[in-house]
């Protein structure tokens, strides 16, 4: 007889308890505004997009800047720049 496979569940958890600054920093805050599909979606193709020009060598401010949103955060990271780009995919009309 072979074992049963536990089914896998993602889940998106901080590595930090909560509370923490380090934790309030990790979570992503869905908007309440927005179609939930709608924003899960833009934040995997922010994250794809940051990778990718992470992956060449890039910075945050990069990767904002090539989604049309250079003056908004001078002194970005990679959390904020994917919250942004994310955000900027879900306004009406773009």
């Amino acid at each position: 007889m072979t074992k049963k496979a536990k089914p896998f569940i993602a889940r998106e958890k901080p590595a930090a308890k909560r509370g923490s600054a380090r934790y309030e920093e990790a979570e992503i805050m869905k908007p309440t505004h927005i179609n939930p599909a709608q924003w899960d979606n833009a934040v995997g193709y922010a994250r794809q997009s940051c990778a990718r020009i992470f992956r060449h060598g890039g910075s945050p401010v990069d990767a904002m800047s090539s989604f049309g949103l250079a003056g908004r955060a001078p002194e970005a990271n990679w959390g904020n720049a994917v919250e942004n780009i994310a955000m900027s995919l879900c306004v009406p009309g773009r």
